[in-house]
């Protein structure tokens, strides 16, 4: 399962609704309905600039959506 990083919980507590849809080789994370990101499944770590393209992604959905 995924576990992710502080900075993408701390955000998304902002949210209405989102969920994590599990794929072949990554994790989808949709929030409010909409694609947020996809991360990549297998090392457990996550890339930096995968992990900072979410958050702008996630922040931009909350403020079109607000």
């Amino acid at each position: 399962m995924l576990r992710l990083p502080k900075t993408l919980t701390d955000i998304l507590s902002d949210a209405r609704e989102w969920h994590v849809e599990t794929g072949g080789k990554h994790y989808k994370l949709v929030v409010n309905g909409r694609l947020a990101g996809v991360l990549t499944k297998g090392t457990g770590r996550q890339n930096y600039r995968d992990v900072l393209n979410t958050k702008t992604q996630i922040r931009r959905i909350l403020s079109l959506q607000s």
